[in-house]
């Protein structure tokens, strides 16, 4: 796997490679049957979630170039559980990587009425944001 291969095709040997992308007949949690489904859960140490990160701040980077997203992006959102780690990889694989500077945000299961309380993590989210 090199980078001269497109990007779809070393994301796709990737997530062969990490054992996350299965073939067969799943029940998703929407109830809508797939015949493939990638499990976040075997991005389980450093290498596979910080390839992932990179791989998707490599996938926003050339929509940024293409002009599909703009380039002061303020948060990458990772929604719990799964999604918090790979929105972590993705931020520090753009600050990194390409040089884009970045904030993450999460939410939780459950609204936290102790500490620093609240239903979101990170990067405050505000109206306007991108």
């Amino acid at each position: 796997m090199t980078n001269q291969e497109p990007l779809d095709e070393r994301f796709t040997s990737f997530l062969l490679h990490a054992q996350a992308l299965r073939f067969g007949d799943f029940t998703l949690k929407s109830g809508r049957r797939s015949p493939y489904f990638i499990n976040a859960g075997a991005f389980d140490d450093g290498i596979t979630i910080s390839t992932m990160g990179a791989f998707y701040a490599e996938k926003i980077a050339d929509a940024i170039r293409a002009g599909i997203l703009p380039r002061d992006i303020d948060t990458v959102f990772g929604p719990a559980y799964k999604g918090i780690p790979i929105a972590v990889s993705t931020t520090i694989a753009l600050t990194s990587l390409h040089s884009v500077g970045v904030g993450y945000t999460f939410d939780r299961k459950e609204v936290k009425d102790h500490g620093d309380g609240g239903i979101l993590v990170g990067t405050p989210v505000k109206a306007g944001m991108k």
